[in-house]
């Protein structure tokens, strides 16, 4: 778990502080859920971010 958290810290978190920053949007999803609803997660965001609607 150590490694785990000093990967993110790394690698992860530099690249969210520059996508961050950067003119295209960083949507977040949390990645934590099941495969099905992490992907409802991302069509969720995606439709938000383009003014759509998503079924279920």
């Amino acid at each position: 778990m150590r490694n785990r958290l000093q990967v993110y810290r790394e690698q992860t978190e530099p690249l969210v502080r520059h996508y961050q920053d950067h003119p295209a949007r960083l949507l977040r999803v949390e990645g934590d859920r099941s495969l099905n609803e992490v992907r409802k997660g991302i069509l969720q965001a995606l439709a938000s971010e383009l003014g759509l609607e998503v079924d279920g």
